[in-house]
C-alpha cells in the first residue's frame, strides 16, 4: 500500500513539462532568489513607513487607519513568507542531495506559493508609499491645568457647581481681592471636567489679562487652521469664523483676571441664553467689572479664615508639626532651620515690597536669626494685614 503512495505522488512529475504545473517545480530556485529580493525592498518601506508613524506618535498624532492596516498585512506577510522561503529552501537541499521526492505534490504546492507571493509582494509594496501616515488627535474637551489644593473654598466652590447646572445663569462672575483664590477656584472649575462625561462640547480656558490674544486662544482651541487665521486680516472677518463654530457648540468658557469690560460679541463669542445653554465664567477684582459685563450671579471670593490660613500655612511648611512643639514648649521661638521654611514660604507666597522679613541670603544660606516672641505672633504674620 505504501508503494502505491509513492506512485501515485511521484504521478505530477512526469506530467507535460510544458504545462504551467511543472514551471512551479522547475523553477523553484529562482523564483525563491526573487521573492527573497522583493520582500528585502517590502521590509525596507515597512521599516521606513514605521520609523514615520513612531516619529508623529511621539508629537502626539494619530496614525491614519489605511497606514495601520498596511503595517499588519506586512506582518502577517513576513510571516507567511519565511515558512513558505524555508520549506523551499530544504526542497533545494534535497534536490541537491539527489533524493527524489516520495510525494512531488508538495514541491507543486511549494513552487505555486512562491508564485502567488512573488504577485503578492510587490502589490503589497505599491500600496505601502503614503503622503500622510497620521493626523493631529483631536483635542479633549478640556485642558488639565496645573493647580495647587484649594482650603477654605468649599462654599464658593458649591455656589459655583450650583450656577453651572442653572439654565438661568449664562455669565458668573467671581470676584474678590488679589492673592484670595479665585484663579485657583477657576482651574478647579475647569479641571472638574477632565473625569467626568459632560453636557458641554468644550472647555476653553483664556487668561483674559492678556486681551490681544484672547481670540487666538479661542481659534486654536476650536482647531480652525493656521492658513484661515493668517489670510483673515482683521479682527471682525476672525470673529465671523469663530462665531459660525460657536454658535452650533455648548461651551464652557473661562476667563481668569478681567480688568475691564470685554465685548465677547466683538471677538466672535455668542451671549449665552436659554438656547444655547452654554456658560461664560469670569474673574476679576473688580465688582463693577461684573456689573459690566452682565454676570447674572456674582460671587465674593473672600480672604481665608484664620483657621483656615493656619491649615493652608502647615500644609505648606514641612516642619509644621515641629513649629507647633517648639511654640508649645517655649516661649521664645527662635529662627532656625523650622523657622527659615517659613520666610522662604512666606518670601515666595507674598513677594516684593510685601515682605518686610528680616534675613538676607549670603549665595549660600540665611544667617539673620529672628526672634518670635509668641506662636501667636507667627499666626497673625500668616494671617494679618502685613503680609
Amino acid at each position: 500500500m505504501e508503494f502505491l503512495s509513492s506512485i501515485v505522488g511521484l504521478i505530477p512529475c512526469f506530467y507535460d513539462h510544458t504545462s504551467k504545473h511543472t514551471v512551479y517545480i522547475r523553477d523553484l530556485k529562482q523564483k525563491l532568489q526573487a521573492l527573497r529580493k522583493e520582500m528585502a525592498e517590502l521590509n525596507n518601506l515597512y521599516e521606513d513607513v514605521k520609523a514615520r508613524v513612531q516619529g508623529a506618535e511621539q508629537r502626539q498624532m494619530m496614525r491614519r487607519k489605511e497606514v495601520g492596516g498596511w503595517i499588519c498585512e506586512v506582518e502577517v506577510m513576513v510571516t507567511e513568507v519565511q515558512e513558505i522561503l524555508q520549506k523551499g529552501d530544504q526542497e533545494i537541499q534535497k534536490r541537491y542531495l539527489g533524493c527524489c521526492p516520495r510525494n512531488c505534490w508538495s514541491s507543486y504546492k511549494i513552487g505555486k506559493a512562491v508564485s502567488e507571493k512573488l504577485v503578492a509582494v510587490p502589490g503589497q509594496i505599491g500600496k505601502g508609499h503614503f503622503d500622510v501616515v497620521a493626523e493631529m488627535l483631536p483635542r479633549p474637551l478640556v485642558d488639565e491645568l496645573p493647580m495647587e489644593e484649594t482650603v477654605g473654598s468649599e462654599l464658593a466652590y458649591g455656589r459655583i457647581c450650583g450656577f453651572l447646572k442653572d439654565p438661568q445663569v449664562g455669565i458668573m462672575g467671581l470676584y474678590g481681592m488679589g492673592g484670595v483664590g479665585k484663579t485657583t477656584l477657576l482651574k478647579k472649575i475647569n479641571n472638574d471636567f477632565l473625569p467626568t462625561s459632560s453636557d458641554f462640547d468644550l472647555v476653553i480656558w483664556v487668561e483674559a489679562s492678556k486681551t490681544k490674544k484672547i481670540q487666538k486662544v479661542i481659534w486654536n482651541k476650536l482647531q480652525l487652521s493656521r492658513d484661515g487665521w493668517e489670510n483673515r486680516s482683521t479682527k471682525e472677518e476672525k470673529a465671523a469664523e469663530i462665531l459660525r463654530v460657536l454658535k452650533t457648540k455648548k461651551f464652557v468658557l473661562l476667563l481668569d483676571d478681567i480688568w475691564e469690560r470685554l465685548d465677547l460679541l466683538e471677538m466672535g463669542v455668542p451671549h449665552p441664553d436659554a438656547q444655547n445653554k452654554s456658560k461664560i465664567v469670569f474673574t476679576t477684582r473688580s465688582q463693577d467689572v461684573c456689573r459690566q459685563m452682565q454676570a447674572q450671579e456674582s460671587i465674593k471670593v473672600e480672604c481665608l479664615s484664620s483657621e483656615a490660613a493656619w491649615t493652608l500655612f502647615q500644609k505648606k511648611l514641612k516642619h509644621a508639626s515641629l513649629l507647633e512643639s517648639y511654640g508649645l514648649r517655649e516661649k521664645n521661638v527662635v529662627m532656625h532651620d523650622v523657622i527659615r521654611d517659613m520666610v522662604l514660604w512666606l518670601y515666595g507666597e507674598c513677594g516684593k515690597e510685601k515682605n518686610k522679613i528680616l534675613v538676607y541670603n549670603d549665595g549660600f544660606r540665611l544667617k539673620e536669626a529672628v526672634e518670635i516672641l509668641e506662636l501667636k505672633d507667627v499666626r497673625r504674620c500668616i494671617v494679618g494685614s502685613e503680609c
